[in-house]
């Protein structure tokens, strides 16, 4: 149903609900063991519709709208539970130290550590989610505040920083921009680019 690549790990929904994974099961020098590419044993209560493998942690989503997180915690990028709450999550992605999580109704979640050019994060506890003058996203830690109108209509965490498209047809980007990865870059590199994505044609 469904497949993801970490770092050096991959994993895979199968048709029965559960999921299984291979690769890498250490960190980068295989000193720390997070077992990363090794699933919990599974719930029977529980079905799996989608995987997140990130660098040294891994994310199962369910068809219940609930979602595990395994492997390392160092930057709390596993504690899930406080930035979840009670809210049905219908998208998950993992990045090397951080994760994202898309709401229902299209509100952005993220935790884990935000990164060097996160000005508004507090690194090791929460990562930062744009402010960016429109509903839709979480910005819980630091800025203490979330927004609840539906905008956010997919997610995707990359090395230090993530995208995301809206309801509206744009794209966003935060966070690291020392390759251009999001333009075009703001003061203190946070990003806020919004690109016109082209309408899709007819099935």
């Amino acid at each position: 149903l469904g497949v993801s690549a970490g770092f050096a790990h991959g994993l895979a929904v199968l048709d029965s609900g559960g999921v299984v994974g291979w690769g890498c099961n250490t960190d980068l020098f295989g000193k720390k063991v997070y077992n990363q590419a090794t699933p919990p044993p599974p719930d029977p209560r529980l079905k799996a519709v989608a995987v997140s493998a990130g660098a040294f942690h891994s994310i199962i989503l369910y068809s219940n709208g609930t979602v595990l997180c395994w492997g390392s915690n160092d930057d709390h990028q596993c504690d899930s539970s406080q930035a979840l709450y009670s809210r049905t999550i219908v998208a998950v992605s993992a990045s090397i130290v951080s994760s994202l999580a898309l709401t229902s109704t299209g509100v952005i979640l993220s935790w884990g550590k935000g990164g060097p050019t996160s000005a508004d994060s507090i690194p090791g506890t929460w990562s930062w989610v744009p402010d960016l003058g429109l509903e839709g996203f979480s910005s819980i830690g630091a800025a203490g505040k979330e927004f609840s109108r539906p905008l956010a209509v997919s997610i995707s965490a990359g090395n230090m920083f993530s995208i995301a498209a809206l309801a509206d047809r744009t794209i966003i980007g935060w966070g690291d921009d020392s390759d251009g990865r999001s333009q075009p870059p703001l003061p203190d590199s946070l990003m806020s680019c919004k690109v016109p994505i082209e309408p899709l044609p007819a099935l």
